[in-house]
């Protein structure tokens, strides 16, 4: 498990608040990152971070993973 920080931001970037979770994996991060877009109707998008590595930015106009560290959307393995 690791910690996350759910950066909540307004469509000029700046965000004025934040949550931490702690998670299994980077699929989870970006699965609660989409509930955050959900729960928080001013959010423009939600920026993921696991310390200083981004892990992906969800944004609420496409739902699209921006992952940095896999490159391509996330697929959970069975």
């Amino acid at each position: 498990m690791s910690l996350y920080m759910f950066y909540l931001c307004q469509p000029n970037g700046d965000a004025r608040s934040f949550e931490i979770f702690d998670l299994h994996d980077d699929v989870a991060a970006f699965e609660e990152a989409g509930v955050m877009l959900d729960q928080h109707l001013s959010a423009a998008h939600v920026a993921v971070w696991c310390d200083e590595r981004k892990v992906c930015t969800v944004r609420r106009e496409e739902r699209r993973w921006d992952g940095v560290a896999s490159g391509h959307r996330p697929i959970r393995a069975h």
